[in-house]
């Protein structure tokens, strides 16, 4: 995405975490400080949820239904369109 394009929208999170306490948390602090989040559930979702751009921050949690939080940043780091954007744990 053109960097003039990025700077007309909101900054966006995507929060990759199983437990939907948690995402409910997190997303309600997030949109509050002026964020968009996407939210996904599981590796598998995490692919579903890169449809529309990479975000500008990734929350992972470690422990998935299908894997690890360091898998998907292992998988992050081998996109181009990911490779850049910040992770947290």
């Amino acid at each position: 995405m053109a960097a003039d394009a990025r700077a007309c929208r909101r900054p966006q999170v995507l929060i990759l975490e199983d437990d939907a306490s948690i995402i409910m948390l997190v997303t309600a602090a997030l949109k509050k400080a002026g964020l968009d989040v996407r939210a996904a559930t599981s590796l598998e979702d995490l692919d579903k949820q890169m449809a529309p751009g990479a975000p500008d921050l990734f929350i992972l949690d470690v422990n998935l239904p299908d894997g690890t939080g360091f898998e998907a940043c292992r998988r992050l780091r081998a996109l181009p369109l990911t490779a850049h954007v910040p992770i947290i744990f």
